[in-house]
């Protein structure tokens, strides 16, 4: 008996984090996108790959950060459009089941069910070329051409693993002995995944940042310390960026202040960011890097 309760305490966890990865259970590595057009029978290319003509249902598997869409019909203009890879938030399902399901959150990781396509329904209202002399273009077609031109161009490509360390001052680590009965050092290593969303506009030098970080510090002292932070912020084309949010460690909560950069390299971005959380309970002073994919 004592065995087998053994078997199961260990089986057990794994059965369940196999069946609980969310996005890979409702939604799984690929994903449909339709593509319209107005008139149809217009040819889809795809990254420059014919896939046919429009009205076209696709298949698109979501290991790429992008795709580019390029609608051709003779006799009129061609069109673009870029269908971008985000987080798919039925992932946040693991995350918040960290503990208990690690392996439902690597499988949607690793498989690519832990992103979405979008946008997924792509409509495009071809233009004779005639439109392109400026005589021949009614008021109409050049306001929407003007209205499409300052469209924002959403991103959510920048998420990933992020590892570092914090430094606690002694009044942090003393609420730390308070809440959890633990004695840790004043620094401890920090591990964890950033999720975020981007939003870019053509006509400003910057961009909108929404993240989302949960982190797991002190595994370095055999102890568990989660953290979360939600943050709000901007991103310059220099890639410099600041931001601040509300930061959860236990019951204690303050907001951090955050400041970074972005090294683009051809194969990956490497972000390194810093961050300062004063509080009531103490400071604290942390250092992140990572890949972002």
């Amino acid at each position: 008996m004592t065995y087998r309760f053994k078997t199961f305490k260990l089986l057990f966890p794994l059965f369940i984090s196999a069946h609980i990865s969310c996005a890979t259970i409702t939604e799984g590595p690929r994903q449909t996108i339709s593509i319209n057009s107005n008139p149809i029978e217009a040819d889809v290319y795809i990254n420059g790959e014919f896939f046919g003509k429009t009205p076209l249902d696709v298949d698109l598997m979501k290991n790429k950060n992008t795709y580019r869409v390029k609608i051709k019909k003779e006799g009129y203009l061609p069109e673009n459009a870029i269908i971008d890879r985000s987080f798919n938030p039925t992932t946040l399902g693991n995350v918040l089941l960290l503990s208990l399901a690690p392996i439902g959150l690597a499988l949607d990781l690793l498989n690519y069910s832990a992103w979405t396509l979008s946008p997924t329904h792509q409509n495009f209202r071809l233009i004779p070329k005639s439109a392109e002399k400026p005589s021949t273009q009614t008021a109409s077609t050049q306001y929407e051409l003007e209205m499409e031109s300052k469209k924002p161009i959403v991103k959510s490509t920048l998420s990933g693993p992020r590892v570092g360390f914090t430094y606690l001052d002694d009044n942090f680590k003393k609420t730390i002995f308070e809440e959890k009965g633990i004695e840790v050092s004043n620094f401890l290593t920090q591990f964890g995944w950033q999720f975020e969303y981007q939003t870019k506009f053509d006509d400003v030098p910057f961009s909108l940042l929404y993240e989302l970080v949960p982190m797991i510090g002190g595994l370095d002292q055999n102890t568990l310390i989660p953290s979360l932070s939600g943050i709000i912020g901007t991103r310059y084309k220099d890639r410099f960026e600041v931001g601040l949010g509300p930061n959860f460690v236990g019951t204690s909560s303050a907001i951090v202040y955050t400041v970074g950069y972005n090294f683009d390299f051809k194969a990956a971005n490497i972000p390194v960011n810093l961050a300062v959380t004063p509080s009531q309970h103490g400071n604290r002073y942390t250092i992140l890097t990572g890949i972002n994919w």
